[in-house]
């Protein structure tokens, strides 16, 4: 007669004679009541068929069933017998919950080989299998079911970056530099302007960057990309020239002995080579698949495209490719601090993380939020005006703790990134890039005290600075100091020979814009027709440094940036109807973005265009 089993959601946990009497048992067999009561001969447990994990192990059961029935054909008695043991415990296991009493004991049975491979796979444990038998499969679903789980294991890193697609740089030949311009434009980065970013272990880059330049070998396709886009931004520095006061002389913004760079470089084609060097990076990086193949060498690329990719107008472009590199590092790991197998690595793999959070931080003003959500809460002032959690007054205060808080920070910084005095010397002993480096700073802190205030910063232009008690004359005279701070800076470095960033340019008109505001509203309280004569008034050399700043970035024609920015900046002193400008801006085509841009504002109200000019600033960068 068949066995016929209950069906139950959960286990028996009591024998029949136990629950026929209703009193607890112990579950052993024979139990402690039977025993005492004198039945121990009729302690049975009651096995049932239990329905959630048949759900549950569908799958699981489907397989063991067919390895029994592979198992029963098996020509070798012993290893079928041991098998059919350990698969009929198991599914005694999965559907009552109690294995099953095998006759003899299994204690000496050995596991073949393979059956122990196929049960690691099957209970989700990675089996030890060489990598020419590995899955992609798996791979595919850990990394599943880490989305929106937290991040990735250290193993997954290693296992994201096999089989990644090769590249071959046969008839390429125009596209790469030769072997010694090669090296030239590698070393200038990694002596230069690997400092902004500093993402490469300098060491190993140089060695690798060496070998391929004098093979020009089979690589990979990520570690390609990297190579051209440090080739990109080496050039598009060494291609930046700008006029120094004698007018008759060019002041290169690199540090290259004269005779080296007029053998090695024609700076005439060295921005059309930098633009194209930095395509190719983008490129390849979309041949390789790297949304797909995770590796932190795309990462890397990405990052240090950012000095080029700016510059050249492609900054939505590298936005997009920086969201993806977000998401890829927290694949790969790269936000938990977690033991690497070398101390470099470690190093490196921190730097990249923390640079994309510094990037993240760009898009703030132009997405208000951040795409990491993981920035440090320095940079909380900048929510909008519009949450509903917080009233106007609470939010004022809190973006006055933020703006003592950077005030601290700045107070606080090393001697060697303070600027230096009148008085001060140059340490010889410190980097050459420091100099670049203190005035990116001076540049960025300044701008980071605008982006705190940017949230009131149309109120305050709109307020009326006679009252009583102006509620934002704080944030009006700090966003004015900061743009004066940001000018200042670009005037004075416009014609050194140091390496200049893209955030300089880019953030000069930004402050300029703020300035411009700042006459805006004196204009419409009459105060700039009283002015004239006084040249030692504040109106007057906030109007000189608007006018210097546009002159120096026009000189800039290589930065797309700048570009743009003069265009709109010539429009708005335009509509200042001022005479000095008038003379200034004489007889000066204006190009095709101030036209539109002139469309756009043409008969607006100046509180109108006092918001424009802010989603201006964005339109610009």
């Amino acid at each position: 007669m068949a066995d016929r089993r209950r069906t139950s959601q959960r286990p028996s946990r009591s024998c029949s004679a136990c629950k026929r009497r209703k009193v607890k048992c112990d579950q052993r067999q024979p139990c402690g009541p039977c025993i005492n009561h004198g039945v121990a001969d009729r302690c049975k447990l009651e096995t049932v068929e239990l329905s959630t994990q048949w759900t549950k192990s569908r799958g699981e059961l489907d397989f063991l069933l067919r390895l029994q029935s592979a198992l029963l054909g098996s020509s070798a008695e012993r290893a079928r017998s041991d098998s059919l043991s350990l698969v009929e415990e198991r599914l005694s296991l999965l559907r009552t919950g109690h294995p099953s009493r095998p006759a003899a004991s299994t204690s000496a049975i050995n596991v073949p080989t393979e059956a122990a491979g196929v049960g690691s796979f099957a209970y989700g444990e990675r089996s030890s299998t060489p990598d020419d038998q590995h899955d992609d499969t798996l791979d595919t679903a850990i990394v599943l079911m880490r989305m929106g789980r937290g991040y990735s294991s250290a193993d997954m890193a290693t296992a994201l970056t096999r089989n990644v697609p090769e590249a071959t740089v046969a008839g390429w030949p125009d596209m790469l530099p030769s072997p010694i311009q090669a090296q030239q434009l590698v070393l200038f980065y990694l002596d230069h302007l690997s400092w902004h970013h500093h993402v490469l272990y300098s060491v190993e880059f140089a060695a690798q960057s060496g070998a391929f330049s004098s093979t020009q070998g089979t690589v990979s396709t990520q570690w390609l990309s990297l190579f051209f886009a440090v080739l990109g931004v080496s050039g598009g520095q060494l291609s930046e020239e700008y006029t120094t006061d004698n007018k008759n002389t060019k002041a290169s913004a690199w540090n290259l002995p004269v005779e080296i760079s007029q053998q090695l470089f024609n700076k005439e084609h060295l921005r059309d080579e930098a633009a194209s060097w930095y395509g190719q990076a983008m490129a390849l990086l979309v041949r390789a698949d790297y949304m797909a193949n995770h590796s932190i060498v795309a990462v890397q690329s990405v990052i240090i495209s950012a000095m080029v990719a700016h510059p050249l107008g492609h900054g939505a472009r590298h936005t997009i490719h920086l969201a993806a590199c977000l998401r890829i590092a927290q694949c790969l790991g790269l936000a938990e601090n977690k033991p690497s197998s070398t101390r470099e690595e470690a190093e490196v793999c921190g730097r990249v993380w923390w640079q994309l959070l510094v990037q993240d931080y760009f898009l703030v003003p132009m997405a208000g939020s951040y795409m990491a959500l993981l920035m440090p809460q320095l940079v909380d002032g900048l929510r909008p005006t519009t949450a509903v959690t917080q009233t106007a007054a609470a939010q004022l205060r809190h973006i006055q703790h933020i703006d003592a808080l950077m005030r601290d920070l700045v107070t606080d910084l090393p001697q060697f990134l303070r600027p230096l005095r009148a008085h001060e010397e140059e340490d010889p002993s410190w980097p050459s890039w420091l100099r670049a480096a203190r005035s990116a700073l001076t540049v960025s802190a300044a701008d980071k005290v605008i982006m705190i205030h940017r949230s009131h910063l149309v109120k305050s232009f709109q307020e009326d600075p006679s009252s009583s008690a102006p509620t934002y004359s704080l944030t009006r005279q700090t966003c004015v100091r900061a743009a004066t701070t940001i000018l200042r800076e670009f005037l004075r470095v416009r014609n050194t020979n140091f390496v200049k960033l893209w955030v300089i340019p880019t953030f000069t008109v930004s402050a300029a814009v703020v300035i411009y505001l700042e006459l805006l509203c004196r204009k419409k309280r009459g105060e700039l027709n009283t002015m004239q004569g006084q040249t030692e008034s504040e109106q007057y050399h906030h109007l000189r440094l608007l006018q210097d700043a546009i002159s120096g970035l026009r000189e800039l024609d290589y930065d797309e940036n700048a570009r743009r920015g003069v265009g709109m900046l010539e429009h708005l002193v335009d509509l200042l109807v001022l005479p000095s400008f008038e003379e200034h801006n004489d007889g000066k085509a204006k190009d095709e973005d101030t036209d539109q841009l002139a469309g756009g504002t043409r008969g607006a109200s100046d509180e109108d265009l006092v918001a424009f000019l802010l989603d201006g600033v964005a339109w610009v960068s």
